[in-house]
């Protein structure tokens, strides 16, 4: 969907990652709108295990940029790619943690929808893994009044991580 870069906030002097919409996807409209409900989503979501956005612009060349915090570590992917299997008392604090983010989630009646080892991010800390979620740009908002951007039939999602039903 995009490339992500680092980036220096001149005006607040942190670094941010900056999500770039790939241009042929930037002019479907249902695939801009994800990307802005994203950007929406995401500020409604202040939390410590959910990565944050600060930021959505149109940028010069046309193309749409999504200005998010930057964060030290790695996916939850890598460390699977690398290590093949997580101890037990690790793997709890991933879980536990990404449960309390995605509580956070569930009681605004935002449900993810593509949680996967690519959207799971591990910060390293003195005290072990801080796990940030990533990329709610696949969120369906069931909400009184919300925008519904799935037609009937369309499926969302990584069809590997996704239920069966």
């Amino acid at each position: 969907m995009g490339r992500i870069y680092e980036a220096l906030d001149v005006h607040v002097k942190r670094r941010v990652a900056l999500k770039v919409l790939h241009g042929d996807v930037a002019r479907d409209n249902i695939a801009l709108e994800r990307f802005k409900r994203e950007a929406e989503i995401s500020r409604l979501l202040p939390h410590e295990h959910i990565a944050e956005v600060f930021d959505f612009q149109r940028i010069d060349d046309g193309s749409y940029v999504l200005a998010m915090d930057y964060l030290e570590g790695e996916e939850l992917r890598s460390v699977l790619k690398r290590d093949k299997t997580i101890p037990p008392a690790r793997l709890v604090r991933m879980l536990s943690q990404l449960a309390i983010g995605l509580d956070e989630a569930h009681r605004r009646q935002l449900i993810h929808r593509d949680l996967k080892p690519d959207n799971i991010f591990l910060c390293g800390t003195h005290d072990g893994d801080n796990v940030k979620l990533l990329d709610f740009g696949s969120v369906k908002d069931k909400s009184e009044g919300a925008k519904k951007l799935t037609v009937m039939g369309t499926t969302i999602g990584s069809p590997f991580y996704m239920s069966p039903e």
